[in-house]
């Protein structure tokens, strides 16, 4: 049994399969013969509600070869995030890391609001390779504790670390979770946005339920994985956005600055 990511409880009950769940990712630019449908088995954590593809039938993607830009999806409420940097006390010239970077969109806005330090990770060559025509700084690889402890050597730890829907995309929760925990300063802070569960659940179960999608995050179950990853939540909130809604959280190293805690309120 491979424990709950975000609680460490072995105990799960079965949530939903479906035998004929399309393929996605990748699209090639010439016609080929369509991808076999595949199946997606979800079950549940009794402990904390947490949703996750069941283990040994997890649907693994190669995110090297995916070009899909996400450009078209900041949402309306990015300004309150880029509001909030300054309000928990990140300055211009502090390092910043977004993990998941696509194609560098929320980067250049960081830098168009006069942010300086700027780094990226994104596992995809394409994307990383149009995020560097623009003069961004990324890393075209998959962020762990390794990569992590390399960024924290050579560039020192990050003030802030960014990681909007990438979290869900990620067979190990806990190590990536635990990666951001490893690369952030004493008083930095993290911001982690994911689909809320419960709104996926209640109103668009088969809009967001799909093979890239390896976990699916309630309040609760978000809360533990950053308990369990050394990492006290400051704000945690649920956001519209379009046709479905998002969780917001916030957090710093458990033993970070109490001010920033302050000022999150």
């Amino acid at each position: 049994m491979v424990l709950c990511g975000a609680c460490a409880s072995a105990s799960f009950g079965g949530f939903f399969s479906a035998h004929e769940a399309s393929v996605s990712g990748e699209y090639p630019a010439e016609p080929v013969v369509p991808p076999q449908p595949t199946t997606i088995e979800l079950e549940y954590c009794k402990a904390c509600g947490l949703i996750r593809q069941v283990p040994d039938r997890t649907i693994r993607l190669n995110y090297d070869r995916i070009v899909r830009g996400t450009a078209k999806q900041l949402p309306d409420y990015a300004e309150e995030i880029f509001a909030a940097l300054p309000r928990l006390g990140v300055q211009s010239t502090d390092l910043i890391l977004e993990v998941g970077a696509n194609e560098g969109t929320f980067l250049r806005q960081l830098r168009d609001r006069g942010y300086q330090n700027l780094l990226g990770v994104e596992p995809s060559k394409g994307l990383a390779d149009y995020s560097r025509q623009s003069g961004l700084d990324i890393l075209d690889t998959y962020f762990d504790q390794r990569l992590a402890a390399e960024i924290r050597a050579t560039r020192g730890p990050a003030r802030a670390v960014i990681c909007r829907h990438t979290l869900e995309h990620v067979p190990d929760i806990f190590e990536f979770t635990r990666a951001i925990a490893d690369v952030l300063a004493d008083d930095g802070v993290s911001l982690i946005e994911v689909p809320d569960a419960d709104w996926v659940v209640t109103n668009l179960f088969a809009h967001e339920i799909w093979d890239e999608h390896i976990t699916y995050f309630r309040t609760k179950s978000l809360r533990r994985l950053l308990e369990r990853c050394g990492l006290s939540t400051i704000e945690l909130r649920r956001m519209r956005f379009r046709d479905t809604r998002n969780l917001l959280c916030w957090s710093t190293p458990a033993e970070g600055d109490v001010s920033l805690r302050r000022s999150a309120r």
